[in-house]
């Protein structure tokens, strides 16, 4: 065998050994990257999954802190309707007319209860803006004794009958109340859905 013959054909060998070597290679590369590809698609299918259901962790308590915190200004509400609601009785007793300053707070606090019932229909319990909104017909026919009883003040008419109205319906608010505390306490007691 002649020597060039000899050096084509070892060249040919190798040059097939390393296009063998090569196409080896680029098979195990292309099975390695497919295979990190996969692993990669899995951690961010992982990945996902953990980041929605911590959303819906983060949005859970969020909407427990909103009740929490719309049933809390609820009850500071009726407080001051009611605070308001006795300075206006104490001063009517006496025979004297509440101030205009006695009048804005009661609407000021009713308003504010009533943006707060609204809320509680976002936020819930159905329970406490059900009492909230007893509570407010009550409010509101409690105001329109008081300003019977204040217009009898002011003309000097007997004023037994709207005392005893606005007096009845004070009494009705403590009940009404107390049921909301209880509907908020149970709100604010129960544990969180959805785990934590």
């Amino acid at each position: 065998m002649d020597e060039g013959k000899a050096t084509l054909i070892v060249g040919g060998v190798g040059l097939l050994g390393v296009i063998v070597s090569t196409v080896g290679a680029w098979l195990a590369s292309r099975h390695g990257a497919n295979k990190a590809v996969e692993a990669a698609k899995v951690q961010l299918d992982a990945a996902r999954v953990q980041v929605s259901a911590q959303r819906s962790a983060d949005w859970g308590h969020w909407e427990r802190e909103r009740r929490s915190q719309t049933l809390l200004d609820m009850l500071d509400q009726v407080a001051a309707i009611d605070s308001t609601l006795r300075t206006a009785g104490v001063k009517l007793i006496l025979g004297e007319t509440p101030t205009n300053a006695l009048h804005e707070q009661f609407m000021t606090a009713s308003n504010a209860l009533l943006r707060d019932v609204f809320h509680l229909g976002v936020w819930g319990p159905d329970q406490a803006r059900v009492n909230g909104r007893n509570i407010i017909a009550l409010t509101h026919r409690i105001y329109d004794a008081w300003a019977r009883w204040e217009g009898a003040v002011i003309s000097g008419n007997l004023t037994g009958e709207h005392s005893e109205a606005f007096q009845e319906g004070r009494r009705d608010l403590q009940g009404q109340w107390g049921q909301l505390i209880d509907a908020a306490k149970q709100s604010l007691r129960a544990p969180e859905e959805g785990g934590s």
